[in-house]
């Protein structure tokens, strides 16, 4: 499968764009195929979720982690990450990154990433028909969800 590739400079801090990300409970309020999120285990470098998902015909769970890297300043820059990978579920692999890297006090450059596959091959098959689109709506849902906040 090719993978989601998303960057975008969005005005607002590094520290507000990180706050939504690693508040995955939330994400079914703005992308329409997480249906439900629930955090297993926490702490300040690791969440673990299950994870409820519908798109078309398919519905499926799974399991993931996200490795979180506060913002933090590097050298003169001040970047922060989240990576988020399936630990058991439908997905032969299922990889995510959040990149974050300030541009100054209140813009950030956002760097999304995701790569995956299906075990299934239908279900490969019907993603990649959709991967345009989802991509378009994972960045819009992401600003939606930024605006509301």
């Amino acid at each position: 499968m090719p993978e989601i590739v998303n960057k975008k400079i969005l005005p607002y801090s590094i520290d507000k764009l990180y706050d939504i990300i690693i508040d995955v409970e939330r994400y079914p309020e703005f992308i329409p195929w997480f249906k439900k999120i629930k955090i297993t285990s926490s702490t300040d470098s690791i969440i673990i979720t299950d994870v409820t998902i519908e798109f078309m015909f398919i519905k499926d769970n799974y399991t993931s982690t996200a490795e979180l890297q506060k913002p933090n300043k590097v050298r003169d820059e001040t970047i922060a990450s989240v990576r988020i990978a399936m630990i058991e579920g439908p997905f032969d692999h299922f990889n995510t990154i959040w990149s974050l890297k300030a541009v100054d006090r209140d813009s950030c450059l956002v760097d999304f990433k995701c790569d995956f596959s299906f075990n299934n091959k239908l279900y490969d098959n019907i993603a990649l028909v959709a991967l345009r689109p989802m991509n378009k709506r994972i960045i819009d849902a992401f600003v939606k969800r930024i605006t509301t906040v």
